[in-house]
């Protein structure tokens, strides 16, 4: 009989996995994607971290893996949402629920923080995607924004 799902924070020693999860999922968008395990370090379990991570994990196998950050609207009604930066189920475990368990999951994460929303996106061409997020209670939203980017000098070392 197949155990259930279930989601883990991770944790330090699980910075390969993580990075061989982000690889995968990279190549499954047709990203590029450079290994930096001090960046991961840094980002998840560093004194200045920017992000949680979790994974969900069946029959002791970790099958899907979730990356978020928060976002701060003070301007807005929404003070504070949860954004899933990253969400990857191995191909061999999609449409088994393991997508679905992981934003339960978020969704508790969230709240229990006092989150008002959680926000995921996805490639425009990534229909599946967008099929399941709207069959997880998702509402599509389109942005009407520009997004600007400046690259930092002190981010070159």
């Amino acid at each position: 009989m197949e155990k259930a799902t279930v989601i883990r924070n991770a944790t330090e020693k699980d910075v390969t996995r993580i990075e061989d999860m982000i690889a995968d999922l990279c190549e499954f968008q047709g990203d590029t994607y450079v290994r930096n395990a001090c960046a991961i370090y840094r980002d998840l379990f560093g004194p200045e971290k920017g992000a949680d991570a979790f994974f969900a994990v069946k029959d002791g196998k970790e099958v899907g893996f979730a990356l978020v950050t928060w976002h701060f609207s003070l301007h807005q009604t929404i003070k504070r949402r949860l954004n899933v930066h990253l969400l990857y189920v191995d191909p061999r475990h999609r449409r088994t629920g393991v997508g679905l368990k992981l934003m339960e999951h978020l969704e508790d994460f969230a709240a229990s923080f006092g989150a008002t929303e959680l926000i995921v996106s996805a490639h425009l061409q990534n229909e599946p995607a967008h099929q399941a997020y709207l069959a997880m209670g998702f509402k599509r939203r389109m942005i009407d924004a520009v997004h600007f980017q400046k690259m930092l000098l002190s981010a070159a070392h």
